[in-house]
């Protein structure tokens, strides 16, 4: 019968040590990790399907405008774009040029019907 050395039955047994500890821990952080980033996933999901589906109702109930505007105008509206995007409500949404200009005719005409509602419009 063979005999272990002293030094090597005490090295086999600190690593079985160290692969049970590092076993144990590696199981902790699936635990934690898998669940948080499913979560993540899913919220993404549920995030973008939202956004499709109020781009699709948009859609539906957009008109298609074909007009020609000066290019100052269109200047104006793509050196505003990188400022909007960085606005809080905006930064989940892709801030372009249509969507600078929309909203540009929104306040413009938000504004015209203020100043110029007859007295019975405005009640």
């Amino acid at each position: 019968m063979r005999t272990r050395d002293p030094n090597q039955e005490a090295q086999a047994v600190l690593n079985r040590r160290r692969h049970a500890r590092g076993t144990s821990f590696r199981r902790a952080i699936r635990a934690v990790a898998i669940p948080v980033v499913i979560g993540l996933f899913v919220a993404t999901i549920e995030i973008t399907y939202h956004l499709m589906t109020k781009e699709n109702e948009m859609a539906e109930n957009d008109k298609q405008l074909v007009m020609r505007v000066p290019e100052d105008f269109l200047e104006r509206a793509d050196a505003l774009i990188p400022t909007l995007a960085e606005e809080p409500g905006m930064r989940m949404f892709r801030v372009s040029r249509s969507a600078v200009l929309r909203m540009a005719i929104e306040r413009g005409l938000n504004q015209m019907e203020e100043r110029y509602a007859t007295p019975a419009e405005q009640e």
